[in-house]
């Protein structure tokens, strides 16, 4: 998460040219702050953020680091598999 440790995302990435960012599922198995910070950074800015649940297993294993998330997202993204879990 250190390339995220900066005041505001906006000042250090080009933050300001996306209207729409996206994240995989994968992220919540090793970086919920990184998530997090981005999910935030975009709802401050409003800036349209999508997650894709990436696979089954996110939705049963890591299913309170996905509900932290979920107040931020606009799009979720999944497949039939994922819909069912």
């Amino acid at each position: 998460i250190n390339h995220l440790r900066c005041p505001s995302l906006k000042n250090c990435t080009s933050f300001d040219y996306h209207f729409c960012l996206i994240l995989k599922g994968f992220f919540l198995t090793v970086s919920l702050e990184s998530i997090l910070k981005v999910a935030k950074q975009a709802s401050e800015n409003n800036k349209i953020f999508c997650l894709n649940l990436s696979a089954p297993f996110i939705c049963e294993f890591f299913k309170e680091a996905l509900m932290k998330v979920m107040p931020y997202v606009d799009i979720l993204f999944g497949n039939e598999t994922v819909s069912i879990t």
